[in-house]
Order: C-alpha cells, then structure tokens, then sequence
C-alpha cells in the first residue's frame, strides 16, 4: 500500500526501504527536495533532485531545468534511444512544445543491417542516410553516394578569404594511386576571383589534372569573359601557347614552332583514313582539293559592268622570284610571288595590312589579297581577240598574196 505523510511543514522526512520496492512520492507544486542516498546509488541509484540541480546522478547525468547533459566515459554509448516494438521507429526529437512541429534524427528500418537514418525537420524528412552510406538531401531513395533532389539544386560552397586574396572554392577528386593504398588527388575543379578590386567580382573557372610525377595542373580555364582556355590561362593569342576559343567566336591556336614540319588545325577522315586539310606552322596550307568554292548568285548582286583590268594590268604586274627572310614569311628559298609594294601599284584595292605588329614606327606589314582569276580571264580574253584579229588579218594577208601570185604567174 503507499506510503502518505501529511502536514510536515519544514525539516525533512526520509524513508528507507528494507528491499528492492519501488517508492513513489508527491511533492507540493512549490519547494521540497526529494533525493536518493545509499552506497548502491553510484551505479544503480535513481535520479533525485536538490536545491542546485533539478535532476541528477552523479557524473553521468545531469538536468538543469532546460538542458539535458549525458555523459559516457570513453567507448560507451552516451544517449541510446530504442524501442521494443519493432514496428516503430526510434527517434530522437527536438521541439519547442510538445504540440509544436520538431525536427528529427529517426533510425528507419527493420532491422539493423537495413537501417537508415532519417533526418526530418518541421516534421517533413529532408534527408537521410541509407544503409549502404548514400546520402539524400531531398529524396528518400538516393542513388549515389551524394544525391540532391529539388526543383532547382544549388550546391554553394563560400570561399571566405579576404577579397584581395584570391578567394577560391576547390572540388577535389582523390583516389587511390599505388599498390599500398596510397591517396592522391586526381583532378580539381577551382573557382576563384580574378582580381584585387573590391567590389569586382569577376572570377575564373579552372579544370586541373594530376601529373605522373605527382604534380597538380591546370588544363583548361573558362575566365570571366566567357574565353575557353587550354593549356593557357590569358586570351591574347600572342602571350602565350595555347588553344582559345573566344567568346567574340574567334578560334586561335599558338605554338612555337615556326616550320612546316609541325601543324595544325588539323581535318582526319576516318572513312578515307586519310587528312583532308591542315597548316603548317610555316604558313602553308595543306589540302586534299586547291578547290574554293564562293558564293557569286547574281541575286546577292548589283552595279554589274564589264571588268575593264585586263592583259595590260597582267603585264604591268612583276611576278618575282626570291628568298625569306630568317623564321619570316614561309621561312623558305626560292619563292615565286609578288612583292606587295610593287602589286600595290598595279591593284591597289587587292593590298591588306598583316596582323602581324611592324617595327615601332614604320607601316604596317602587307598583304596581297591575290584574286586575279577574273583579270587573267580578262587577259586571255583580250589575248584571244587580238590572235583572232591577227588570224584574220594573216588570212586576208594569205588571200591577197595568192592572188597576186596567180596573176603573175608564180
């Protein structure tokens, strides 16, 4: 039967039982101290409560009225949370009442080895990780090591350095590299800020591969200006080596050779198994066909007339024979061609300046923009009236001469 005292108004009360029962005690809504004493109490003692800790058991459990502190010494569990009934899960839930939405860490399964641990907030789950070490953020059936699952996934990684330090974000890819089970990081994906300038946030995006000997480098870079970068890390073509892809749809390729032994822009067929098209580092174009095929529809066109540069303008040019210069030009002897200065005279508007940069204060570089095929057409047609005329004349001349032959007698 319970144990009731009545009317104790100070001082204190204490019950012993002789044997393990189990006393239960009410204390008024206001003040009074219950607690716990004997020498089994370290191990096996119930909680009590005093004046300075509402709840307590020695060094392994504590309650101060608003936090709960479980401590476990080194290799013991510190909080264990489990059911009985195997039909439910066991969760541990954090709210701010008790009719409030919580949030929730619930170890999901039916058994041990098929367990998944489920972390819900606002009572909704928003991830969880399956027995097989897949982590959902947003799915419930991850299907990868790390699966995120919304309308529009954002993944944000901050790089908190100052500004004008170069802050940078790196996503790291490591694996194994030797037979012991070393780790080395394969390839990295860097993004930083490009500059110094507070308040610019122009930034890069760089792509680096590991070495054999070990040593991490950058491949290829996309810069702030939308620039593909490969094998260099500025878009001027003219710094360095390097493959660009502009973002104004300029193609550059830049090596250092300067001979024809070395190419590029190279076009492989592997049905004819054979190179349709390339260049030469030394200018040359290599190519299956001389053929270049233009648009020339008369409906792109107007201010049709006769082309009036013919045999005479083909005879005023000088066509010559001569030597590049040391790593100029084609870098080759005997070229035949024209000289630019002295085409220039003849067709001015076929001149051009090359890009390439001249010596501080002289004229830019020429160029001959050589499309003579419709002035030696012009020639020949011009050298063809005149042999016609000539032919004519000769027979006239023939006709006479026999005539005349014929009256003499001869």
């Amino acid at each position: 039967m319970p144990l009731v005292l009545n009317g104790a108004t100070s001082g204190s009360t204490t019950v012993t039982p002789t044997d393990a029962v189990t006393v239960s005690l009410t204390l008024p809504s206001t003040g009074g101290t219950l607690q716990t004493s004997g020498s089994g109490y370290t191990t096996n003692g119930v909680a009590y409560a005093t004046s300075t800790s509402v709840l307590a058991t020695g060094s392994a459990l504590t309650w101060s009225g608003t936090k709960l502190t479980i401590n476990g010494s080194t290799g013991t569990t510190a909080l264990q949370v489990g059911l009985t009934n195997a039909t439910n899960n066991p969760y541990l839930a954090i709210s701010q009442s008790e009719s409030g939405s919580y949030s929730k860490i619930d170890a999901n399964g039916t058994t041990i080895a098929a367990c998944n641990l489920v972390f819900a907030t606002a009572g909704s789950e928003a991830m969880r990780l399956t027995s097989a070490g897949y982590l959902g953020i947003g799915t419930s059936s991850p299907a990868q090591i790390l699966h995120v699952s919304t309308t529009t996934p954002v993944v944000r990684i901050d790089a908190t350095a100052a500004y004008n330090a170069s802050p940078t974000g790196i996503l790291s890819f490591v694996g194994t590299y030797n037979s012991g089970g070393g780790l080395d990081g394969f390839a990295n994906i860097t993004a930083a800020k490009s500059n110094a300038t507070s308040g610019d946030g122009s930034a890069y995006l760089a792509f680096s591969t590991n070495t054999s000997t070990g040593n991490m480098q950058e491949k290829m870079r996309i810069d702030s200006s939308g620039n593909l970068l490969v094998a260099c890390t500025t878009s001027g073509e003219t710094s360095s080596t390097g493959f660009r892809v502009l973002s104004n749809g300029q193609v550059a390729s830049t090596e250092s050779a300067s001979t024809n032994a070395s190419f590029s822009y190279l076009l492989y067929s592997t049905g004819a198994s054979a190179y349709r098209f390339y260049v030469g580092l030394g200018g040359t174009v290599y190519a299956t066909s001389t053929t270049i095929t233009a648009i020339s529809d008369q409906r792109l066109k107007e201010n049709i007339r006769d082309l009036d540069e013919g045999l005479a303008t083909v005879l005023a040019l000088k066509p010559r024979k001569f030597d590049w210069k040391e790593g100029k030009g084609a870098n080759i002897k005997n070229a035949r061609g024209f000289i630019a200065q002295e085409f220039e005279t003849v067709l001015p508007d076929m001149i051009e300046e090359w890009r390439d940069p001249a010596p501080q204060g002289e004229e830019p570089y020429k160029a001959i923009n050589a499309n003579l095929i419709p002035t030696l057409v012009k020639a020949i047609q011009e050298l063809n009236t005149l042999v016609t005329t000539q032919a004519e004349t000769i027979t006239s001349m023939q006709a006479t001469i026999t005539a005349l032959q014929t009256k003499v007698g001869v």
